[in-house]
């Protein structure tokens, strides 16, 4: 039995603003603090700001997961969502959404947030890839 869709306008306003556009404003933020990080030769070069743009970054993917389960009908857990829940529910709903959510997660949350990494062009592919799944729920 295939879920009935709940429109986007039936959405929870934060702060005044849709999850799409909240969505947007946690990316907007990630990048700023990410220019904030500063570039040499294909590297971020302060760590600090690296770590609190792709945290930012992964919130408003999250921000958005949630709101596209949400127009799926998906129950949120009674517990805290964490990755697995994302990555059974992408799973079982849309293969494209899960490669995408994998992505983010690997590289903003575990790479960007916990082990230093600071290529631009990982980010930026990240960054690709948070797009898709925020515009899933436009």
């Amino acid at each position: 039995m295939k879920n009935k869709l709940l429109p986007a306008d039936d959405a929870p306003s934060l702060n005044g603003l849709t999850p799409y556009q909240e969505s947007l404003r946690y990316m907007d933020n990630a990048r700023a603090h990410f220019k904030q990080a500063g570039k040499t030769n294909g590297h971020y070069k302060d760590p600090k700001y690296v770590k609190t743009a792709s945290g930012v970054a992964y919130l408003g993917v999250l921000l958005a997961m949630d709101e596209w389960l949400r127009q799926r009908n998906v129950a949120k857990p009674k517990t805290n969502a964490n990755e697995s829940y994302y990555r059974t529910q992408l799973g079982r709903l849309d293969k494209k959404a899960l490669a995408s959510y994998n992505d983010v997660y690997e590289i903003f949350h575990l790479g960007g947030y916990y082990r230093d990494l600071n290529n631009v062009a990982v980010f930026d592919t990240a960054f690709s890839e948070a797009m898709k799944l925020i515009d899933r729920i436009r």
